[in-house]
């Protein structure tokens, strides 16, 4: 249980908002997913418990990932030689736009989706640059053969 444990340490759940609190303005800020459920976070780590009858996980947490949400745990941080904290309450300030659950859905859809186009033509052009490398070489092969016949 929770009281067992010692008082800089507690228990996470499936769903919980987590966040580092001297990294959240990197983006260290997640829903504790279900694999996890009941592991044990120090005290760097707050959670709280998500009202899902107001807010889309998936929608949340792509606002985590947003540099607006970063650009706000940054001004809400202070500290010195680069370990700038970001407290509880004023972590908890920070606003959140909700519109309704079903368009939190939708956008959270649309989010998943553009991401994924975006690192398939990530991975094409990956492959695409592979063969274009590869190309040259061989053009210039090509290109060179009848010479370097000639020559030998």
């Amino acid at each position: 249980s929770a009281e067992e444990l010692q008082a800089d340490r507690f228990l996470v759940k499936a769903c919980d908002l987590i966040y580092n609190d001297m990294w959240a303005r990197h983006g260290s800020v997640a829903i504790v997913p279900v694999e996890l459920d009941g592991c044990v976070a120090s005290a760097h780590f707050p959670t709280w418990e998500v009202d899902q009858t107001l807010v889309c996980l998936p929608y949340l947490t792509w606002c985590f990932r947003s540099p607006w949400f970063w650009a706000a745990c940054e001004e809400r941080s202070r500290g010195s030689t680069g370990r700038n904290a970001i407290r509880k309450g004023l972590f908890r300030s920070i606003p959140i736009p909700l519109p309704s659950l079903e368009q939190q859905q939708n956008m959270a859809e649309a989010f998943t989706k553009k991401t994924a186009l975006a690192s398939d033509l990530s991975q094409l052009q990956a492959s695409i640059a592979i063969e274009l490398d590869a190309l040259t070489p061989s053009l210039l092969e090509s290109a060179f053969a009848d010479v370097v016949k000639r020559d030998v």
